[in-house]
């Protein structure tokens, strides 16, 4: 036999009761006339949601019930159970008002809520785009969140949730396209050229800047396809349709995409350019450039590795020196003050400039560690060389 409706003194007998109206002072007759109309099974899920917010707080018991029943005809009960969760976990994160902020503006978490169904929360996914990021060449780089995609050349920043595509598969895709062309500005010397004086002299910092940008997309592109071909295809479906002058950005792009294509062919075009054509749509993956956040972060680490290798350097000098000591032996090697670094440079197709430079030590190859191989690609990317006077060993107590 079924359960009969509860009346709406039913109803209220409870919520008082829940709600410590006795001391609280809480109305809850409106909600009760309300609840009394459902069928018994909302009426039971109803009040059985209310019983379990309030095991949490008796203030955020009273605001979900308000708020759900005048919102009953808009919100089933996947909705409700998933917006009382998500107030009382809010509740027990960060206390009563952030809480009463997710119960009060229940249309932003509708809307969040939509977002998250076809949408793609980075949080969900940083895990496995941190492995793909450790797993592309170059300079380790960090993921951290941000409003737009970008980077300062030592971390990629994402926004916290895509909804742009139409499948969570889709949005998590162009993740990793946000984060491989961020990585291909790094690793392919996009901030290896002057941005900031080259705007400022251009006399339109913006349009300059925009134009940098869309023109250094089609070598960055280039470079992505070769590199990581299967996501190149994914890229290339998330583009807008052009609008801009097709024939000449098709001509463009065949004029950026060889290999030998730097930095600085894309500035000199841009300087030529600017004012005679109009960028097209940007891809969604391009994100943003922040040319000033660029320089501070660049012009910090150039000193500090200029530092760590010519103290790594003054490290090797002295353990040769300590072995040949230990040995007690003659040796071909000169004395420690005779030895002279240096550097040679190789041609090999797997780097980004063709070429990789090998350390040497009285013009023989030597074998650094790991740590020094990173730090000279690290410097690699950022100057596209090793200048001589960091292959000047460090002075005993120059840097600690």
């Amino acid at each position: 036999m079924l359960n009969p409706v509860l009346t709406q003194d039913d109803i209220c007998h409870h919520l008082d009761l829940w709600l410590e109206a006795e001391f609280t002072f809480f109305n809850t007759e409106q909600a009760g006339a309300i609840i009394a109309r459902l069928p018994r099974s909302e009426q039971d899920f109803i009040l059985q949601r209310v019983k379990s917010v309030a095991s949490t707080n008796i203030t955020l018991a009273y605001e979900f019930i308000t708020c759900a029943v005048d919102a009953l005809d808009r919100l089933d009960r996947d909705i409700i159970e998933t917006w009382s969760l998500h107030a009382m976990d809010m509740y027990d994160k960060s206390g009563l008002h952030a809480a009463l902020e997710v119960i009060k503006n229940f249309e932003t978490y509708l809307q969040q809520r939509r977002e998250r169904i076809s949408g793609t929360a980075l949080e969900d996914v940083q895990s496995v785009l941190s492995h793909f990021t450790h797993g592309l060449s170059g300079r380790q780089l960090k993921l951290e969140e941000a409003d737009t995609a970008y980077t300062d050349t030592e971390t990629i920043y994402l926004p916290r949730l895509l909804v742009e595509l139409p499948s969570k598969d889709d949005n998590f895709q162009l993740y990793k396209a946000m984060i491989a062309y961020c990585w291909a500005q790094n690793r392919f010397g996009s901030f290896r050229v002057d941005i900031l004086s080259a705007m400022t002299l251009s006399g339109q910092p913006e349009q300059f800047l925009g134009l940098y940008h869309a023109l250094d997309t089609l070598r960055l592109d280039a470079c992505i396809a070769r590199e990581l071909p299967g996501l190149y295809r994914h890229m290339q479906s998330f583009r807008p349709m052009e609008t801009a002058d097709e024939v000449t950005w098709s001509r463009l792009r065949e004029q950026l995409s060889p290999p030998h294509i730097t930095a600085h062919d894309v500035l000199r075009l841009t300087q030529e350019q600017l004012g005679k054509i109009v960028a097209p749509l940007a891809a969604p993956y391009q994100g943003t450039l922040h040319p000033d956040k660029v320089h501070a972060c660049l012009q910090a680490r150039v000193e500090k590795e200029k530092a760590r290798l010519r103290v790594t350097l003054r490290d090797i000098q002295n353990e040769l020196g300590a072995k040949e000591n230990g040995e007690q032996q003659e040796t071909k090697n000169p004395p420690a003050e005779e030895r002279r670094f240096g550097k040679r440079t190789l041609q090999d197709e797997s780097q980004p400039d063709g070429q990789r430079v090998e350390l040497t030590l009285n013009d023989q190859p030597i074998a650094p560690p790991e740590y020094v191989k990173s730090l000279i690609t690290s410097i690699m990317q950022d100057i596209g060389d090793i200048p001589d006077d960091y292959l000047v060993p460090a002075g005993d107590g120059e840097y600690d």
